[in-house]
């Protein structure tokens, strides 16, 4: 499987013009990206705002339209997998939200559950209740993947969770600041190792309009933990050959999940 990390300088919006300036700079990476034979293509956190949370409802895409539009549009003439990332409003409630879209039709919509209380995201956004897990298609074989979001990262609970119920890479859409960028690098890999996955860890790159950039340094982590494809803090395409059968060669040698003790857990 061909992975495409599209490390995007998502320009951080103050107008539905510079919204659509970011579509128009999304589909210029993914036709790069494609171009390269990508049969997966994966935008960071809200590519179509940046993550300013005083915008959000200002800006909020009303009812997805517009991103649903334009994944639907490209994923169907493609036939590859995109993800990305929307801040989103439905009946009056605003959402940071991933979307799956694979041969124009919607795979997954997944609400990010924790909203980053730092930057007072969830006095803004709606918290979703769900897991982001589906399956997609990739040369006749079904391969089901987990999605997150940015702060849902330093919440182990979720990806153990998506393990468990059989994703094999998890995608995590972020904007992670350059001041926190160890902790996205040290995290992400940690989700890996501790659930024996492909961590696909997607972040922007840029200004942020609070005197620092959003840190870049996407990630492919196999489920060793080890890094077999890192960006550094500039707007880039980077496609990466991914095996999803190493999961069972690294669960041969240790396997995690069988040894777990849930009995014991539900105590706490």
């Amino acid at each position: 499987m061909k992975i495409a990390i599209l490390q995007m300088n998502v320009k951080l919006a103050s107008s539905t013009a510079d919204c659509e300036q970011n579509f128009i700079r999304a589909r210029g990476l993914i036709d790069r990206a494609l171009r390269r034979g990508a049969d997966v293509a994966v935008l960071p956190e809200a590519f179509n705002t940046s993550f300013c949370v005083q915008n959000f409802k200002r800006l909020a895409d009303a009812g997805a339209a517009r991103t649903k539009g334009f994944l639907s549009e490209i994923s169907q003439n493609c036939g590859a997998v995109l993800i990305g990332g929307s801040i989103n409003s439905e009946r009056d409630k605003i959402y940071n939200s991933a979307f799956v879209y694979q041969n124009g039709a919607e795979i997954l919509r997944y609400d990010k559950i924790h909203a980053f209380s730092l930057a007072r995201e969830n006095e803004i956004v709606s918290s979703g209740d769900k897991l982001g897990i589906c399956e997609i298609k990739f040369q006749n074989r079904a391969v089901k993947i987990g999605v997150a979001v940015c702060y849902d990262l330093r919440f182990c609970e979720i990806f153990r969770a998506l393990a468990l119920r059989g994703a094999q890479i998890v995608f995590v859409i972020a904007q992670f600041m350059q001041s926190r960028i160890e902790h996205f690098i040290t995290l992400a890999r940690a989700r890996a190792i501790e659930n024996q996955i492909f961590i696909c860890a997607v972040n922007g790159c840029g200004d942020t309009g609070q005197g620092e950039s959003f840190g870049g340094n996407s990630m492919l982590i196999n489920p060793g933990g080890e890094i077999i494809a890192r960006l550094g803090k500039k707007e880039v395409v980077k496609v990466v050959d991914v095996n999803l059968d190493e999961i069972l060669k690294f669960r041969a040698k240790m396997d995690i999940l069988k040894d777990m003790k849930s009995e014991i857990y539900k105590e706490f």
